[in-house]
Parts: C-alpha cells; sequence; structure tokens
C-alpha cells in the first residue's frame, strides 16, 4: 500500500494535474534566490522567469550545464546556450528534463516482485529571442513538452513572453512576464493543465564607488491562475567573482528558505544552491557549471 501511495503521489505531482515538473526549477542562481529574479538583469541564464532577461551585451557564446537532485529521488539536467549575435539581439537554446525511475508497479494482490517497473519523465525544448532597445528589454520563448508515464505521453507548445524596464539613474529595474501559455494533448483520458503564472518582479543594486562589494536586492510577485499569490525575495552579495545568493519564498502556509553561492574563474563559473522547506520532504540541490565558449 505505502508503494501504491507514493506511486500516486508522484503521479499526481507531475502530471495528473499538468506539466507541473514546469515549475520546478533548473537553475543554481534562480534557486538560490527562491526564483525573486524576475527583474535580475545581465544574468540571461535566468530567462525560465522571464525571457527578456536573456539580453546580453556579451560577444562571446556562454553554455550553462546543471543537475537538479529534487524532491522524491527526482533527478533533473538542463544544458542553455546564450549566444549575442548583433548589438541588440541575443538567441538562446535551452533543454531540460526531470526523471523518476525504478517506479514499481503493482496490482492489489500482494506480490513480493513487482509485474513492473516504469520511469516518470518530463522534458522541454526551449527556443529564446530577447532583444534591448534604449531602456527596455523585450522576449518571448517558445517550446516543445513532452511527458511520459508507463504507457501514456503527452505533447504541447507553449510560449513565455517579458518585458524589463531599466532605470539606470536610479539603479532600478523592473520585469514583468507571463509565463507558460500555451496548450498539451490528451494523457490517459485527461488533457494535463499548464501551469500558467504572471510574474512582476523588481531589482535594486545600490552603487559602492571605488569598492569591489555589490549588493543586489530582488522581490517578485507571482499571480497563478486561481488568483494564489506566492511572494519571492532574494539578495546577492558579491566580492569581486565571489557571490553569496539568499532567498525567501512565502505562498499561504508554504515557507522555504534558499542559498548558494557562485565563484567565476577565468572563463569558468561554478556555482550550487539548496532550498529548505517546511513540508520535510528532504533538501533539493542544483548543481551547475558556466562556461564561456570563444
Amino acid at each position: 500500500m505505502k508503494v501504491l501511495l507514493v506511486i500516486f503521489l508522484l503521479l499526481n505531482q507531475y502530471f495528473a494535474i499538468g506539466t507541473s515538473f514546469l515549475k520546478i526549477p533548473f537553475n543554481s542562481k534562480s534557486f538560490s534566490l527562491s526564483e525573486a529574479g524576475v527583474a535580475f538583469t545581465n544574468n540571461p541564464s535566468l530567462y525560465r522567469l522571464n525571457p527578456a532577461l536573456l539580453y546580453s551585451n556579451d560577444k562571446e557564446m556562454n553554455a550553462y550545464i546543471s543537475y537538479n537532485s529534487w524532491l522524491l529521488d527526482a533527478k533533473g539536467h538542463s544544458l542553455i546556450i546564450v549566444q549575442p549575435f548583433t548589438k541588440n539581439y541575443t538567441l538562446g537554446l535551452g533543454i531540460k528534463s526531470l526523471s523518476i525511475d525504478n517506479l514499481e508497479f503493482r496490482n492489489d494482490i500482494p506480490t513480493s516482485e513487482p509485474l513492473s517497473y516504469f520511469s516518470n519523465n518530463g522534458t522541454s525544448f526551449e527556443l529564446v529571442l530577447a532583444r534591448n532597445k534604449n531602456q527596455f528589454q523585450f522576449g518571448a520563448s517558445i517550446k516543445y513538452i513532452g511527458i511520459e508515464s508507463y504507457i501514456f505521453r503527452s505533447q504541447g507548445f507553449a510560449t513565455d513572453v517579458g518585458l524589463i524596464y531599466n532605470l539606470d539613474s536610479y539603479n532600478l529595474s523592473i520585469g514583468a512576464s507571463l509565463i507558460n501559455l500555451g496548450f498539451m494533448n490528451e494523457f490517459n483520458s485527461n488533457i494535463p493543465k499548464l501551469p500558467t503564472k504572471g510574474s512582476l518582479g523588481l531589482k535594486f543594486q545600490p552603487i559602492l564607488k571605488n569598492s569591489k562589494i555589490k549588493f543586489t536586492s530582488l522581490s517578485s510577485i507571482d499571480l497563478f491562475e486561481s488568483n494564489k499569490i506566492a511572494y519571492r525575495f532574494g539578495n546577492q552579495f558579491s566580492i569581486n567573482n565571489i557571490h553569496l545568493m539568499s532567498g525567501m519564498y512565502l505562498y499561504k502556509d508554504n515557507f522555504s528558505i534558499s542559498g548558494g553561492f557562485e565563484i567565476e574563474k577565468s572563463k569558468i563559473a561554478i556555482s550550487y544552491a539548496f532550498n529548505l522547506s517546511n513540508h520535510d520532504l528532504g533538501i533539493p540541490h542544483i548543481f551547475q557549471v558556466k562556461i564561456v565558449i570563444p
């Protein structure tokens, strides 16, 4: 009965009500800031929070590779490629997947061995374009989504759109985004529902003249389809190429805190993030490597 209950919970979490794996962070900086970085400019790997963030004035290609150890033994992987191709445009390609392996299939008759084993999988392929114009950044993405559990499959498409307004004289950025606008086809007689949300965020970065120390403060509000609201707060403290991040997430009676770090050296950056929550289901982690490709 315990195994059957676990299988039910997993199917419900990831597939029964739609592609919920899309709500899970796959980026260490995003995760360590409790996903408060909707307006965190100059961080193109955060485009899954707001596609306008993809814009980068770097001339070189960047690749972000991450490994996600999530709750209930779920494992995730992500690859992001960021390529500026003109002064005002940046193109991005993203792939992410989440899987739970070796789930046991059993019937109501007790047996010493399961009838078979199966996996739950969710995958997304993303194409993103961002543009900079004066004080504005615009971005949009289109993504293919596929989910699979046992013999059941569903596919669909979605888009994300976002905007950022930079007030350089106040060291302030304002961001807004709409995420997961799209559709899925039938999955085991049901049509999965995409986790659509709207977000509004702020970034404030006071300038400390002639100082190697930088501080960034972030906040955002998420509005879900059923008029549910979540609040997110994050901070980044930097000394040269070492960044320390922390975040907090509030939603009804759910509360979590996150933390992490990033170390940049030449053309490589290594980062790590973790999360502590009041649900006591475990401590998820994300490891990420950024590589600058000449």
